[in-house]
Formats: structure tokens, sequence, C-alpha cells
């Protein structure tokens, strides 16, 4: 199914993303919460994770690109990873979208009249034992997962020429029917599309 070759793709590049990056990192400079400048958090299942960089050392590598022009459509992603032999693990968040992506509207992968649907949502997760996890539009989703629950959304709070900010939640589905519930998402990213 070319859903099930989209969660293959997406989390073979949150892959490479990690692996490239961390070749980049600079050295870690212990991660105490005054170096920090940027980072993705969330919880799964009530498990905090945590990726942490700043400007200069990279404690683990992240990016975000916002209405980067793409066939025509706006795209915006945000992508946490970090790679250490056996225990890579990683996150991606993207949407797109005709029209230009906006600020402080929240953006879900269902139909609602307190949120925005975008042509395309793509989350996926890949957790530290290598499996992928991921939702996409409610439509396909539920074609694919006939008891799934869309529930995912982001809100782009803060947008710079410099870094993006901003929240995310949702439950995301593997290739056996379980999930993951991500809860309580914030980002501050730098951004790679200036």
């Amino acid at each position: 199914m070319r859903i099930k070759h989209a969660f293959k793709y997406a989390s073979l590049l949150l892959l490479l993303f990690a692996t490239l990056n961390s070749c980049s990192s600079g050295d870690d400079n212990g991660g105490t919460s005054g170096d920090i400048d940027y980072y993705v958090r969330y919880e799964i299942n009530g498990t905090l994770i945590e990726f942490l960089f700043n400007g200069n050392n990279h404690i683990d590598n992240a990016f975000g690109y916002f209405n980067l022009i793409d066939s025509g459509n706006n795209l915006a992603s945000i992508g946490a990873g970090r790679h250490e032999i056996g225990n890579d693990e990683g996150l991606l968040l993207s949407i797109r979208n005709p029209s230009e992506i906006q600020t402080n509207t929240t953006y879900s992968n269902y139909v609602s009249t307190t949120t925005t649907q975008p042509d395309a949502l793509l989350f996926t997760y890949l957790d530290t034992g290598g499996t992928s996890f991921g939702t996409f539009n409610e439509d396909d989703l539920t074609n694919l997962y006939p008891a799934a629950v869309a529930n995912a959304k982001i809100l782009f709070t803060e947008v710079t020429t410099t870094y993006m900010k901003g929240t995310f939640s949702g439950r995301f589905y593997n290739s056996n029917d379980n999930y993951i519930e991500i809860t309580n998402g914030e980002f501050k990213v730098i951004r790679s599309d200036i």
C-alpha cells in the first residue's frame, strides 16, 4: 500500500537525517538547562522524550522548514533525531498545503470546526527498537486502520527568520495496528530553509 511505503520512506529519511547530522555534531556540553536554546520534547504514553541542542554545540539534532515551496505546495516540517549505535530514535512532523501555512492556526489530520486539515499531514516516529509509528490524514488512516483515531495536530506559535516554535500531539500507529500516544509535544528549532 502507498501509505505503508510512506511510513517506511519517512522512517528511512529520519534515520538518514540522524546519521548525517550526528557526524557534524559538536561536543556535548552537558546539556544543562542554561545551555539549551532549542528543543523538541514530548511524552509517549507518559514518558518524557527530549532532543536538546543549542546554536553552537549539538546535543541532539533537529531542523525546521516553514513554507518551503515544493512542487507548488507549501511545506512545513520539524525533525529531531539522535544516532547511537543500536539505539537510533527520531521524530518527523510534516504538513503540506497549497496555500501558505500560517502561525496560530492548528493543523490536524481530521476535519473539525476548530482546526484546519492540510492537503497532507505525515507524522512519523522511530523508536529505539527500530519500530516506526505514524499518522496521516484521516481518510487514509482509517482506510488502512479501520479502528484508528485521527487526533494528530500541530500549531506553529512563533516563526521568525531564525527559528520555529510550537506544539503538537497525536496517536501514531505501526504496521501491526499498535499505537503510541504522543502528548505535551513542544518544539523550538532552528529554521533550515533560510
